[in-house]
Formats: C-alpha cells, sequence, structure tokens
C-alpha cells in the first residue's frame, strides 16, 4: 500500500489496520502513530501531521474500514477576533513612517487575518493545507494596512512549469523550493501610490530569510495567481515576471472550473531554473520496501507496485497495462488490448515523452531483487555466447575467464 511515492510496511499496514477495527485512537493520534512508524517527516525533522491526517481516508477506503469520527476542537476562549478597525489613509508613501512586516504566529492574530480577508478580499480566507508563512503590513502612523500569506506551492501549474521546463522526477525532487503567493491584501480604504509593490519587494526579502528557518527548505521561486481583470502592474514593478500562458482554470480535484488565472513568478537566485531543473538520482535497486499486497493480488499488481514513477496517473496505468499482458503474454498489443479505448491508452502510455524504459523496468528489477532475496543461491541463465562482466568485479567474487579471448564473466 502507498502513498504517493512512499510504500507502507507491511506491518504499519498490518497496524492500521488493528486500530481502524478497535477505534481507540482519534484521528490526531492516528496520523501521529502513522508518521512515527514511516518515518514520515519534512526538511525540519517534524512529522507530516497534515500530510498523514489526509491521506488517512483514502487508506481507510482501501483497507474496507471506517475512520473514527472527526472530533470537533474544544470552542476558543474568547470570541474570534474580527478585523481591525479601518484604516482611512489617502496620501503618499512617505506619510506612513515606518512600513513594516510582523509575521503572523498567535492564534489571535491569525483570527484577525482570516477576518481581514473574509470582509475585505474577494476569495475571502485561505484554506491551503502544508507549509504557510502570514505577514500583516503595519504602519508606524496608520495602523494595519493589510498582509501577505504564502504556502507550499500546488504540484501542478502550467505556466510555471513551463517557464521551469523541469521533469516529473526534478519536479517531486524540488518542488518545495517553490513558494506560492496565495493571498495579497491591502485595505480597501487605504490609497498610497507604490505602497503595493513596497510591500512585495520587502515580502520578498523577509520571506528568503523566514521561510528556510519556518520550513527547512531555501525557496528559489515565488509565484502567485492574477485575475486577468488585473493588470499585474505591482507585481511587475516589484521584479516578478510574467509567466507564458494562463492556468487551465479546472484544477484536478476541484468541484467546479475556475477563472483562469496568469501566474506571475518571482526568481530568488540567479540560476534557479538550472537548479529547479535538476534531476534527483534514482533510489538503489532494492532499497523500495516490500508492498503490503492481498494475497488475490495479481501478477501484475505484485510486479509493477514498486514503480517510482512520479505521477500517480501514469503508475496506475502501467499496472492496467501489466494485467493485459499478463492476460495476453507475448501477443501482439492489438491482442493484448482488443477494445480501442485500451489500444489508445497503450499507444498513449508507451509513446509519453516522461515514460522511458527504465521508468518500465525499474519495477521490475525491484521485484526481481525481492524475490532474490527469498534464496542464497540464484542462477542467471542466459543462451548468449559471449558475456563480459567487467564491470561487476568491484561488486562480485570468483569471476574467471570465458575462451581464450579472456572475456570476462
Amino acid at each position: 500500500m502507498r502513498i504517493g511515492l512512499r510504500i507502507l510496511k507491511p506491518s504499519t499496514v498490518k497496524w492500521l489496520a488493528g486500530a481502524l477495527r478497535q477505534g481507540e485512537l482519534s484521528r490526531h493520534g492516528l496520523s501521529r502513530e502513522l508518521c512515527e512508524r514511516e518515518d514520515w517527516r519534512n526538511p525540519q525533522k517534524r512529522l507530516c501531521l497534515v500530510s498523514a491526517r489526509k491521506a488517512l481516508p483514502e487508506l481507510a477506503q482501501r483497507l474496507g474500514l471506517d475512520l473514527p469520527a472527526a472530533r470537533r476542537p474544544p470552542p476558543p476562549p474568547a470570541r474570534a477576533a474580527g478585523p481591525p478597525p479601518p484604516t482611512r489613509f489617502e496620501g503618499a508613501l512617505s506619510e506612513l513612517g515606518a512600513v513594516r512586516l510582523e509575521a503572523v504566529t498567535s492564534r489571535a492574530q491569525r483570527g484577525e487575518w482570516r477576518a481581514m480577508l473574509a470582509a475585505f478580499h474577494e476569495r475571502g480566507p485561505a484554506n491551503a493545507p502544508g507549509c504557510r508563512l502570514t505577514y500583516r503590513l503595519v504602519s508606524a502612523r496608520q495602523g494595519v494596512l493589510g498582509g501577505l500569506s504564502f504556502v507550499a506551492a500546488p504540484m501542478r501549474l502550467g505556466p510555471r512549469d513551463r517557464a521551469i521546463g523541469w521533469s516529473d522526477r526534478a519536479r517531486g525532487a524540488h518542488l518545495a523550493q517553490v513558494v506560492h503567493q496565495d493571498r495579497f491584501l491591502l485595505l480597501p480604504a487605504v490609497r498610497v501610490k507604490n505602497l503595493a509593490s513596497h510591500a512585495l519587494a520587502r515580502a520578498i526579502r523577509r520571506l528568503a530569510v523566514d521561510w528556510p528557518c519556518r520550513h527547512g527548505a531555501r525557496p528559489l521561486l515565488v509565484e502567485t495567481c492574477v485575475a486577468p481583470r488585473y493588470a499585474g502592474t505591482c507585481y511587475r514593478a516589484a521584479g516578478w515576471q510574467a509567466a507564458a500562458g494562463a492556468t487551465a482554470g479546472a484544477p484536478p480535484g476541484a468541484g467546479r472550473a475556475r477563472e483562469p488565472k496568469r501566474v506571475f513568478l518571482r526568481p530568488l537566485a540567479k540560476d534557479w531554473r538550472e537548479r529547479l531543473r535538476r534531476e534527483p538520482p534514482r533510489r538503489a535497486l532494492g532499497s523500495f520496501p516490500e508492498p503490503a499486497l492481498d494475497r488475490e493480488a495479481g501478477w501484475a499488481e505484485r510486479e509493477f507496485a514498486r514503480s517510482d514513477l512520479p505521477d500517480g496517473r501514469l503508475r496506475r496505468r502501467l499496472q492496467a497495462l501489466g494485467a493485459g499482458w499478463e492476460n495476453a503474454c507475448g501477443k501482439p498489443l492489438t491482442d493484448v488490448f482488443p477494445d480501442r479505448a485500451g489500444q489508445v491508452a497503450a499507444y498513449r502510455f508507451l509513446r509519453n515523452p516522461r515514460v522511458s524504459v527504465e521508468d518500465i523496468l525499474q519495477p521490475h528489477r525491484e521485484a526481481l531483487a525481492e524475490r532474490s532475496r527469498l534464496h542464497s543461491t540464484v542462477l542467471v541463465v542466459q543462451d548468449t555466447t559471449a558475456l563480459n562482466y567487467t564491470s561487476l568485479r568491484g561488486s562480485t567474487t570468483g569471476l574467471g575467464s570465458l575462451g581464450a579471448r579472456g572475456s570476462g564473466l
């Protein structure tokens, strides 16, 4: 059983099934125990409780068991904070006095920020899970002027991905170094020329220092989405670049289509594109844990369960193709998939530039390594007449020569 690229150990799956049947742990308790058993941590070595909590419903469904009922948090001791008194000011930036950014850390400050968004931002409060960093914009003379919030970047954002030009593997390895600005608010009664670009520039400088301290990853790129009715002038003035194209307007899993938006990017390093494109090393052969599979699992599921393709859709398609190959081994693709839809899906997968021969062979090799561990001796039978295993001498013993030419065995 797996969550994305994380394959849960069989002992963890067995524990989770037993814990769900007993029903003694809350969802928070299940998430914490799951993270500790799998050593599921972020770059700062903190448990990824939010990610584990999001994965619990799918895990429970696949086990055929029910999650415990969600517990409502206790009511706050005092009435939720409302937005600050509206600041009414129109003038020059210099008339505001010292303008500073204050990190929002306390519960009262977070409540005040949400109230400001609910009252004055067209999209309301933000609910993106995961890493977050929020600042209030405060004037020494006028008080709170607005604020900005930054969150972990989404997995896919078309204009950004095209601007970077990274592969799926590079994106999976370096996505933590991209930060998404999801809210920017200046109170509507504040009218100060250049205040927006000034706030953005100050926020970027703070973010480059505060984000690594809070979340452990040093950002290389900041992104945001701007509705087409806005020109994005303040972003351009603060050094942001407009990426080519717009968002699709229908993010995966969204209940309804959304308005396409333009994407603006703010690099934080000169070589940001090269560093984000850098391909990560592949996992060493045999490093995947044994997957926890049902006894009824077929050959295709057992053979392809260890695929490290970053895109879950491609992993599912590979397993579906494996099931077809299992039922019609050695036959032409048109016989393996007699229906038109199956043939189109198979050819589309095999022609996909994001899928290589290495990607298809990788889970086979992992499965072979797992099977080989069960035996003290493994025979590799080959019907060729000339073999050269010279490159294996550093990791094997007992190799001799084959024939008079001295070809390495």
